[in-house]
């Protein structure tokens, strides 16, 4: 059990998944299902697409609405369940795009998708960085990551979510000597930006919480991966393995 939970690495998403539901972990980890997407998912991943291409030169901020518009049916292809509004969803990137003005006047790009190997006390973390960006004004590093959700609902959840972007922080020191200022979440959905100025204690508290997750994780009983998440929601629309979970098809 415990060889097949290592894997070769670690990653935020790995942990999250973990604690969210164990037989989730289990599942896609241990038992190595594909597992299936989602439209949430579709969504999200298409937004990032177009984003990753205006900061990599392959768009320009005038072709943004259009690319959408050309290639939303092609990439958002599940169906949304019932109670969503599903044009809303469309016109809401929509209005993002139309409205979008680049952070370029205030940050040089440093990395677009940046990819993140590094080892953190002993156990491989790997991620991507959405962006890298450097102030030009005190040359100070920010970590900005895109996410589809519409809002954090409490502080404990938005702590919980910059974990991910701590850990990122940890690869900016180790490659620039040096560790970020600010930590950046663009809700595109919501059209705004959450701002986190750095906190050291977080910091060393996320390496701690990186480290003792993936102990529990080794030490974790082999019946207790059978533990499944509570939200109806979350089981029935995200989870990619809910095809082979009652919770998920009942």
């Amino acid at each position: 059990m415990t060889k097949r939970c290592l894997g070769k690495y670690w990653s935020f998403s790995r942990i999250n998944t973990f604690d969210n539901c164990p037989y989730e972990f289990k599942l896609t980890y241990i038992d190595n299902i594909d597992g299936e997407s989602n439209v949430f998912a579709e969504y999200g991943t298409f937004v990032h697409s177009i984003l990753e291409k205006l900061y990599k030169g392959e768009l320009t901020v005038f072709d943004l609405v259009n690319y959408y518009d050309e290639h939303y049916k092609e990439k958002v292809v599940s169906e949304f369940p019932p109670y969503i509004d599903a044009d809303k969803y469309y016109q809401t990137g929509r209005a993002y795009f139309e409205n979008y003005e680049p952070i370029t006047s205030k940050y040089d790009v440093v990395g677009v998708e940046k990819r993140v190997n590094i080892d953190i006390e002993g156990n491989r973390f790997m991620g991507i960085i959405d962006l890298l960006l450097k102030d030009k004004e005190t040359g100070e590093f920010i970590v900005y990551d895109h996410k589809s959700k519409s809002g954090f609902k409490s502080k404990k959840e938005l702590k919980k979510y910059a974990r991910q972007l701590y850990l990122y922080a940890y690869y900016v020191k180790q490659k620039y000597d040096v560790l970020p200022s600010k930590l950046v979440f663009n809700l595109f959905r919501k059209g705004e930006e959450v701002e986190i100025n750095f906190n050291e204690k977080e910091y060393e508290d996320t390496l701690r919480w990186f480290k003792d997750e993936i102990e529990a994780v080794k030490s974790t009983a082999e019946d207790a991966f059978n533990q499944k998440a509570e939200a109806d929601f979350y089981c029935k629309n995200l989870c990619n393995v809910r095809m082979w979970c009652e919770k998920g098809v009942e």
